[in-house]
């Protein structure tokens, strides 16, 4: 996990992102799930031995698990900007109970990491329908061009830096006012409350509120119980 700082500069909506579709085959109505990584992902075939359907698929909203999700941007403070340079910016991704932490104007702490995915801006342009006309007007002639790129065309080799934010903390107010564990456990739902307690019955609790920790990074999973262990405090 990485912390920045910077001011908040912009905020879009709080819209929903699907986070695990639920699609049905279109011929044989069997139910296939897909976890989405930042881009809308059908399955690539139905999973009935006896089906050859490959593209015709139907999203089952009621089945599939969304979550809010928000952007930020945030710029770099005033007075960490080096003489005669301009500030830099970096775009910040916000799901679940994070979102709408803080507007523009606020001074933050974002703990996170940083992700590389699709620049989706580039993908609902025009360049694929240019590139396919470019083709099409080619048939029949000796050309060795960009080939396979039919679903996504170049687009899909365009990537942009974003952070994927785990945690927000406002260095103007603090978002965290609960001074008291008392004031902390009010300040929960009865939801969480209920969700906490059933972590308590899990097997292997702390093995696996270790591994949790950068689960991209694979083994050292000394430093990790360590981390753990700071973040609650202990030694």
């Amino acid at each position: 996990l990485t912390s920045i700082t910077g001011t908040v500069t912009r905020t879009s909506q709080v819209r929903p992102e699907l986070m695990t579709g639920s699609f049905t085959c279109a011929e044989c109505t069997t139910a296939v799930s897909v976890v989405q990584q930042f881009k809308y992902t059908e399955p690539k075939m139905c999973l009935n031995p006896g089906c050859t359907n490959r593209k015709r698929w139907r999203l089952d909203t009621q089945e599939s698990q969304f979550c809010d999700w928000q952007k930020m941007r945030l710029q770099e403070n005033n007075s960490e900007i080096p003489a005669g340079s301009m500030p830099r910016s970096m775009e910040v991704i916000l799901r679940n109970e994070i979102v709408e932490r803080a507007k523009p104007g606020d001074k933050i702490v974002v703990t996170g990491t940083l992700i590389v995915v699709p620049n989706v801006g580039v993908l609902s342009g025009g360049s694929t329908m240019a590139v396919r006309r470019s083709n099409e007007a080619r048939v029949g002639e000796d050309y060795a061009g960009v080939t396979g790129l039919k679903a996504l065309g170049v687009r899909d080799l365009t990537y942009k830096m974003y952070f994927l934010a785990s945690y927000v903390h406002s260095l103007d107010t603090a978002l965290d006012s609960a001074d008291t564990e008392e004031e902390a456990m009010q300040e929960l739902t009865q939801e969480e409350k209920k969700k906490i307690h059933r972590m308590k019955q899990t097997p292997k609790l702390y093995t696996r509120m270790a591994k949790s920790i950068a689960p991209s990074c694979f083994g050292h999973d000394e430093i990790k119980r360590g981390i753990l262990l700071m973040l609650f405090g202990g030694v």
